[in-house]
C-alpha cells in the first residue's frame, strides 16, 4: 500500500477483455483511469468515490475487508462482480491483496 506498485498474478479469460494493465505504478489512479473504459457507465461514479485507498484502508481496519460490487463490461455487456480486498504480511511488509471475482 505505501507506494501503490501492482501486479496481476493471475485472471480469468473474461478479464483479458478489460483494458486493465497487467503490472504498474499508481494501482488506485490507474485503477480509477481505466474505469471509465471497464467499467458499466452506470456504476464509474460510485467506483470513483468508492475506490480510493483511503476508504479502502479505513474499511480494512474496521472490518479486515474490502468489498464493493459494481458491473464490469465484460464482452460487451455489464456483468457483475464482486471486489474484495485485505491486508496481508509478508516478511515482514504489508501487501495489499485485492480480488476480483466475475458473475456469469
Amino acid at each position: 500500500p505505501e507506494t501503490e506498485d501492482y501486479e496481476t498474478i493471475g485472471s480469468s479469460q473474461a478479464f483479458e477483455s478489460t483494458s486493465i494493465p497487467k503490472k504498474g505504478e499508481g494501482f488506485f489512479e490507474e485503477t480509477r483511469k481505466q474505469s471509465l473504459n471497464a467499467i458499466y457507465t452506470g456504476d464509474v461514479d460510485l467506483f470513483n468515490v468508492m475506490f480510493t485507498k483511503e476508504k479502502m484502508l479505513e474499511e480494512i481496519k474496521k472490518t479486515g475487508a474490502f468489498t464493493m460490487i459494481y458491473r464490469l463490461m465484460i464482452g460487451g455487456n455489464p456483468n457483475y462482480v464482486q471486489l474484495k480486498a485485505s491486508m496481508l504480511n509478508e516478511d515482514g511488509a504489508d501487501k495489499l491483496i485485492v480480488g476480483v471475482s466475475y458473475y456469469s
